[in-house]
This record gives C-alpha cells, sequence and structure tokens, in this order.
C-alpha cells in the first residue's frame, strides 16, 4: 500500500484472520468446531453395515458437509456485523477508529490555530515553532512507523507538533495567497467525504493497482518538488515554484498537479478505509485504533500540504 503504517496493519491482519477455535486459539489443520460440519471430502472409515461403537463404528461417522450461505462482511464499505475471532469485546471496531481519528484531527487543529496566531503576533517565534514541529513530527513519525506504536501519547504527541507546522505553514501561504487555506480545507475535506462514501456504497474497490498508482503517485511527486528545489537554488530555473509555478498554453501546470494530487490522495484514502475494514475483520486488538487512525492523519495531512501547495502557485500564476 502507499501508506506504510496501514501497510502494516493490512499484514497484520491477514495474519489474525486464519482459523481459530472458540477460545481464541490458532486452530490446527483439519480441526473442526464442536456442532459444526466436516469439510467436504473428509474420509468415513465406518465400514457397511456396522452399528457397533468400535472402531470403525457408524456411530463415529462424520456427517456430510452442506454448503451454507456465507452471513458476514458480504455488505459492500464498512460491514458493522463482523465475527470478531481474536479478542473478541477488545477488538478493534470502525467506530474505534473514528473516534480516534476524531481526537487526532483535533489536537491538530488546535496546535495548528495556536501556531498561527502565534506566529502572526511574532514572525520569529512562530518559525521557531514551525520548525522545532516539523523536527520533532518527523522524529516521532520515524518511531511510530518503524516500531508500529500504538501508544496513545506518543501518536497524540506527533499530532501536536505536526499541528504547530502546519499553522506556520498556512499561514505563510496565506500571506502570499490570500484565501488559499481556506480552499485547501475544503477540498481535502471534500475529497475524504466523497472518497469515504465511494467506498462505503461498494462502488470503489481496494486493489493493488489502486495502491501501485497512489504508491507510483506520491514517489512522483517527492521527486519533482526535490527536483524543482534544486534547480532553484542553482539559479537553473527563475521561476520560485521551478517546473511546478510552468504553464502550458496560458493553463498553469500546477492546476493539473492539483488534480492528479486529488486522485492519488483518493487512491491512498480507499487503501486506508480498506485497511481499517479487515483490522476490524480479523480482530486486530482496540488499541490498534490508534494506529489505524495515525495512518489516515498522515494521509489527510499529506493531501492538504499539497493542495496548498498547488493553489498557492495557480493563485501567483494569476497576479
Amino acid at each position: 500500500m502507499a501508506n506504510p503504517v496501514l501497510d502494516k496493519i493490512a499484514v497484520g491482519a491477514e495474519k489474525a484472520s486464519y482459523a481459530r477455535t472458540p477460545n481464541g486459539y490458532p486452530a490446527m489443520p483439519g480441526y473442526t468446531p464442536q456442532g459444526q460440519a466436516a469439510p467436504q471430502g473428509s474420509v468415513d472409515y465406518a465400514p457397511q453395515g456396522d452399528t457397533g461403537y468400535g472402531y470403525g463404528s457408524t456411530a463415529y461417522q462424520q456427517p456430510q458437509y452442506q454448503p451454507q450461505p456465507y452471513q458476514t462482511g458480504q455488505q459492500p464499505g464498512f460491514d458493522m456485523a463482523y465475527d470478531r475471532t481474536g479478542y473478541g469485546a477488545d477488538a478493534v471496531t470502525v467506530d474505534d477508529v473514528i473516534v480516534k481519528t476524531g481526537l487526532l484531527l483535533g489536537l491538530t487543529v488546535i496546535s495548528a490555530v495556536v501556531s498561527w496566531y502565534l506566529t502572526l503576533t511574532s514572525p520569529q517565534l512562530g518559525l521557531m515553532l514551525g520548525v522545532g514541529g516539523a523536527f520533532v513530527a518527523l522524529i516521532l513519525g520515524f518511531i511510530i512507523i518503524f516500531k508500529s506504536s500504538t501508544n496513545p501519547g506518543l501518536i497524540s504527541t506527533y499530532m501536536v507538533a505536526e499541528g504547530l507546522m502546519l499553522g506556520a505553514v498556512s499561514l505563510m501561504f496565506e500571506t502570499e495567497a490570500p484565501g488559499v487555506v481556506g480552499q485547501a480545507l475544503i477540498a481535502t475535506g471534500v475529497v475524504f467525504a466523497v472518497t469515504l462514501l465511494l467506498f462505503r456504497s461498494g462502488k470503489v474497490r481496494n486493489s493493488s493497482k489502486v495502491q501501485k498508482f497512489a504508491l507510483i503517485g506520491i514517489i512522483g511527486i517527492l521527486v519533482l518538488q526535490v527536483l524543482d528545489l534544486i534547480l532553484t537554488m542553482t539559479g537553473v530555473i527563475d521561476n520560485p515554484w521551478g517546473l511546478e509555478g510552468m504553464t502550458i498554453a496560458g493553463f498553469p501546470l500546477a492546476g493539473l498537479l492539483a488534480v492528479f494530487v486529488v486522485l492519488v490522495g483518493g487512491a491512498s484514502l480507499i487503501g486506508d478505509f480498506d485497511s481499517v475494514q479487515r483490522a476490524a475483520q480479523a480482530g486486530l486488538p482496540k488499541k490498534s485504533a490508534w494506529l489505524l487512525s495515525f495512518g489516515i492523519m498522515l494521509t489527510v495531512i499529506w493531501l492538504y500540504v499539497q493542495l496548498l501547495r498547488y493553489l498557492a502557485i495557480i493563485a501567483s500564476s494569476r497576479d
């Protein structure tokens, strides 16, 4: 998947979804829960006409398997009727992830607002908050990703640091292009809501092709922006935005890139939502909701920052 955090969650969900006994222990090959039919093709050792109770008796004859319609997990999107065999009442649910994502989003927004107003009153302080927040977020982000940490305090601290950076950066773009922050926020919210509705309705599904597109898209955008940084620093291109600030037949290239970012962000969110669904189906522990929410927030923040950048470039090209 494009999101390294939820990629690990998905792998864990696959491992946890293997068959288990009623007590939650892994089932051995050939295991059949008590009161259920044996798999089709099982061997009947009872000879014809034997009515005793010894070896080979018909009393021990295994019943023939009768296929039953599958009852859970068939509805498109988020199906709440999961059979969580791993952790029972302590298994993660979609609602758990929704609540945790809301909490992390709230922390990020509050932190960003504080950083915004502190930067307004003291630009130097705002610069320190932005750089310091970015540095702390980078360190904590690597720790959370590589350790697959579900520690609420660690993840919440990351979001606060991320918010400090976003507040300072957002004010910088707003100063250059008034109104661009509101546009980026609305666009990000619309992309998130539309993608979620499409996923829940079953009209869009996650697949390896979707995630390859998202991964290649994210890497491609990163490479382009690094290349632009090198070209502008070396003076090869006079435009402060580099290649992204160019126009094609009078149309800003940033407009096309913004559409591409929306598609890549939507594909990444589809993978994120699918990981949440699979984690709930597999019955992963409830604490994994923090890591799932962290992964969703990474995608949302990436989408917002990219849209903010390209909307600012479009606005500057009109001047």
